[in-house]
């Protein structure tokens, strides 16, 4: 039996929150929409997420390859929390009533996600096209999670 047997998804997905994986991609902003639809319709809270890893940026550096300057490690921190502050204000904005918040966590994406489920109702991701090796290779935080 599924929860669209009877329409009471909440019934057959019990949580105390939805969880929103963010990074800022295109993906993840139309993604949104549907994690605030979801957390008003169960009567949860949405907590969204954006996990950075310090000892990365978006030039490529492999993890762990070269450790930053601490004022490198203090903005990357520093921008993953405005973000994710901001994206919280616009989806209070959009969604009178939410209950939401965010938190920018150091950590591996599929890692920090998994840890923030154990008392969710349900895990929301935007989804990434990568097709063929290249995503074979690098795989994605939703197969990895």
């Amino acid at each position: 039996m599924t929860a669209q047997d009877d329409g009471d998804v909440t019934r057959w997905c019990p949580g105390e929150k939805v969880v929103m994986g963010y990074d800022g991609s295109d993906p993840a902003k139309e993604a949104l929409g549907f994690a605030a639809s979801e957390a008003l319709t169960r009567d949860v809270e949405l907590v969204v997420l954006a996990a950075y890893n310090e000892l990365t940026s978006e030039v490529g550096v492999g993890s762990g390859s070269l450790p930053w300057d601490q004022s490198v490690v203090d903005a990357i921190r520093t921008e993953s929390e405005r973000e994710v502050d901001d994206v919280v204000a616009s989806i209070r904005a959009d969604h009178p009533g939410i209950r939401a918040s965010g938190r920018a966590v150091p950590g591996s994406a599929p890692a920090v996600l998994l840890e923030a489920t154990d008392d969710a109702a349900l895990l929301v991701l935007g989804s990434h096209s990568r097709d063929g090796i290249l995503g074979r290779l690098l795989g994605g935080v939703a197969r990895q999670v």
